[in-house]
């Protein structure tokens, strides 16, 4: 064994405070030199580690992306040599991509959307009304649909509870 793979040892000659970090370390050189076990390895622990993080500590993961995390891990697992790009986002028929400002600005319309229809509503404005006033705003404050059209009233009804039935899902779980 060379002084490079002698696990380090802690002052009290215990290697068990170390002894992970090292593992670590030398899975991560391993798996830059190519080794698909090391590789493996990595990412069976780095979904016990989120996972229990998740569990502990949701505050600190939340459990939504430790989900998402353990899919594509557990797909690269699987499957090591598939690209990255079809892991974390499968191609699908009929979806068409977007940029990451587009996706920022999908979000952000839906979170406003959200929140407006909500107070309109705790102002006490009828439902049949809210949708399509909100969409009013909106249009009068720039926002647009994904094909740079107006907002209608039916989009945002589709979107508000897109967002509350997400909203409702998560509260539940």
């Amino acid at each position: 064994m060379e002084p490079a793979d002698n696990p380090p040892v802690s002052s009290q000659g215990d290697p068990s405070g170390t002894w992970e970090n090292w593992q670590v370390e030398r899975l991560k050189e391993l798996a830059q030199r190519g080794s698909l076990a090391a590789a493996r390895e990595l990412m069976h622990r780095a979904i016990a580690q989120s996972e229990r993080a998740s569990s502990h500590r949701p505050d600190l993961i939340e459990p939504a992306l430790c989900v998402w995390l353990k899919e594509v891990l557990g797909a690269a697992f699987e499957n090591p040599r598939q690209s990255i790009g079809e892991l974390i986002a499968p191609p699908q028929r009929g979806l068409r991509g977007c940029s990451h400002a587009e996706l920022i600005y999908a979000l952000t319309l839906s979170q406003e959307i959200y929140f407006r229809v909500c107070k309109a509503i705790d102002a006490g404005m009828p439902l049949r009304d809210v949708f399509p006033a909100v969409a009013e705003e909106l249009n009068a404050l720039g926002y647009r649909n994904a094909n740079n059209g107006l907002l209608q009233g039916w989009s945002v009804r589709r979107r508000f509870y897109e967002v509350s039935r997400r909203t409702l899902q998560r509260g539940s779980g």
